[in-house]
């Protein structure tokens, strides 16, 4: 359930929290959350420093997973893929279009063989920054794409739609208009809610939004659908 992403919503929470505590004191709750909550964290970015040599450095998985998402390629919709490009062979009786993977990053990942896995997180980090600034209209297309699969598990690239989509459409729709629905009305009752509950709202909030630039599947909404 522990996933490198909250490493950046607590980040993100404690700049949040800081320009929030500047314009009001009462809040001062949300700043220690955040403080305290990063501290946590500091006995596992020491070893990973010992590793790596590199600050708040939580995981070697991040660039490749960019990578997907920044994707450049028409019919294909920044969904994450293996070195084998075979992940989603098993959605649809082995039609996955691995050829036409290969086809459009085999090369790309030759040129990651031979690299330890610091280099190649660098190396996948650097050709996504450079499809976003090539690209950025694919890119929020790979997110709006992102967006979609984490509610409806839908679209992936060069696989059949399987009729259990169903089964998260209904439900999954009618959830995302709740959403939709509570947005205002969380905004205008705010100052009437207790500072944990805002502290709770902005999490997920950031969770959700800051996976959608990385990588959304149904799991990741699954894991604060009961606090939703």
């Amino acid at each position: 359930l522990i996933k490198v992403i909250f490493s950046y919503v607590l980040l993100s929470l404690l700049i949040l929290s800081s320009l929030i505590y500047l314009f009001d004191h009462t809040k001062k709750i949300f700043l220690k959350f955040s403080i305290i909550a990063l501290l946590v964290t500091i006995p596992y970015q020491i070893y990973t420093f010992n590793l790596t040599e590199k600050i708040f450095y939580f995981s070697d998985a991040g660039g490749e997973q960019l990578y997907w998402m920044t994707n450049v390629n028409n019919g294909e919709y920044g969904e994450w893929n293996n070195s084998n490009f075979d992940v989603n062979c098993h959605l649809s009786n082995n039609i996955c279009g691995k050829d036409i993977f290969k086809k459009n990053h085999g090369k790309i990942y030759e040129g990651a063989l031979f690299l330890n896995s610091i280099e190649k997180d660098k190396y996948f980090k650097k050709i996504a920054f450079e499809n976003i600034r090539k690209s950025p209209l694919k890119y929020f297309r790979n997110v709006a794409s992102n967006f979609s699969r984490m509610f409806f598990n839908i679209p992936y690239s060069y696989v059949f739609q399987r009729d259990i989509t169903i089964g998260r459409l209904i439900p999954n729709s009618i959830l995302l208009t709740l959403i939709f629905l509570s947005i205002p009305i969380n905004f205008f009752y705010s100052s009437k809610y207790p500072s944990a509950l805002i502290l709770f709202v902005c999490i997920s909030f950031l969770y959700l939004g800051l996976s959608l630039l990385v990588s959304a599947y149904p799991r990741m909404l699954n894991l604060i659908l009961p606090f939703i």
